[in-house]
């Protein structure tokens, strides 16, 4: 049929098909399905230049356009062009993996990345991998010989990724479950304090006159939050302030003075040499 086409079908034995609805693939190649149960609605993920997502009760009918969920990350292992290879609902979410491969000549840099989606929203992203979840390097023969996936299984708590390659090979990987006794997705939400902000700069101190600003916070064998954060003076040097919390957002001491100011060549402009 027409490859502009996205056909939308429906099987219970995988053998015999019936076809539900149609829609413009638009920049897509691949795509996955999730059945929510306990709302009774169809999720599909599509991939493109951005992940979107569309959801219905009714295969037949799409009434909702896609939403923009996701893209490449610049700067990371999944900087190129993505696309879907498959899903799986866990007990902590739907699983999507999806292609981060990148090629360069004849070399083949394989990558899968994943992402989690919360089942309540499944538009609310719970996770997504920093690092590549698996990663492979394979030399074709041919500069543009390709090797792109076919799909993923989940077998004995291992992901079995299988690819082919341009010459009809099958090439797998795999990488061990991810979900293990337990739920390393589940980040807790953090909310932002109502008392905010817990530091600030102080009137009569001038070496913080300015502003302050990039704390980093150590937890001591005490329980004693240990806090040093930049301060900007009057005279626009910057200088580094110590505080002390038992909670994270009570400050129980706070020195009137700064723990580390540069000097003059190191940090500290002298006035003389500067025109």
């Amino acid at each position: 049929k027409d490859k502009d086409i996205m056909v939308i079908a429906r099987s219970n034995d995988l053998y015999s098909w019936v076809v539900k609805s149609e829609m413009l693939r638009g920049d897509s190649e691949r795509s996955v399905m999730f059945y929510d149960k306990k709302y009774e609605s169809f999720i599909l993920y599509q991939d493109g230049l951005f992940i979107k997502n569309q959801i219905t009760k009714t295969l037949t009918v799409w009434k909702e356009k896609p939403c923009l969920i996701f893209t490449s990350r610049h700067g990371m292992f999944d900087s190129d062009r993505i696309s879907v290879i498959g899903g799986l609902e866990t007990q902590d979410g739907l699983f999507l993996i999806y292609n981060a491969s990148v090629n360069k000549n004849s070399q083949h840099l394989l990558q899968l990345g994943g992402v989690l989606f919360d089942k309540e929203n499944p538009r609310r992203i719970i996770w997504r991998s920093e690092a590549p979840l698996w990663q492979g390097m394979i030399e074709m023969k041919g500069k543009t010989s390709s090797v792109v996936p076919v799909g993923f299984i989940y077998f004995n708590n291992t992901f079995l990724v299988y690819w082919l390659t341009a010459e009809g090979n099958m090439v797998l990987s795999t990488f061990p479950s991810l979900f293990k006794n337990v739920e390393i997705y589940q980040h807790k939400i953090l909310k932002r304090s109502d008392r905010n902000p817990i530091i600030q700069a102080r009137p009569g101190f001038d070496w913080e006159i300015m502003g302050t600003f990039n704390p980093t916070v150590f937890l001591d064998e005490n329980n004693v939050l240990h806090m040093f954060y930049r301060a900007l003076g009057a005279d626009g040097i910057s200088r580094v302030g110590y505080a002390q919390s038992v909670d994270g957002i009570t400050i129980s001491k706070r020195l009137p003075f700064p723990v580390f100011e540069p000097s003059f060549g190191y940090g500290m402009p002298d006035a003389k040499k500067t025109v």
